[in-house]
């Protein structure tokens, strides 16, 4: 059997933070003694067994077809974990499909192909409301007699 070893000389062993072998201490129901942790040698077999295991496992994304490093405890590459913060969901999203999902403009008009320019950049607008705009803003600017 091994001699007993600290939290601080295992983590630099194993190239962890102590906090991390303190944790796992915690997490398996062991507790320090009054002023310091010891952790017997056979518990130590059992920390480094599982730390070894936990590195030889692939440190990739687990999102299917990313083969970008992980670096998020759920597994994630940073790519994926900011698009799940930022739209809770790893598709590509530009904000777009909102606007896309409208069938009707905020006057109620429908969107429909004879009632749609389209701009090259993908915007709509509604042709009824801009004409409408269009008659009014000539009105405004008419010449009072």
């Amino acid at each position: 059997m091994r001699e007993a070893t600290t939290p601080n000389e295992l983590a630099l062993e194993l190239s962890e933070g102590p906090a991390a072998i303190r944790s796992w201490l915690r997490r398996h129901g062991f507790e320090r003694t009054r002023t310091h942790w010891s952790i017997p040698g056979d518990v130590a077999d059992v920390i480094r067994a599982y730390y070894a295991e936990r590195d030889s496992r692939p440190k990739l994304c687990s999102v299917e077809g990313c083969d970008r490093r992980r670096e998020v405890s759920a597994g994630w590459c940073q790519v994926h974990w900011k698009r799940w913060k930022r739209h809770g969901a790893f598709d590509r999203r530009d904000g777009a499909e909102y606007q896309r999902a409208k069938t009707h403009c905020p006057q109620g008009h429908e969107y429909t192909p004879e009632n749609t320019y389209v701009f090259k950049d993908g915007r709509r607008r509604c042709r009824s409301c801009r004409i409408t705009a269009s008659k009014v803003s000539k009105q405004r600017s008419k010449p009072l007699d």
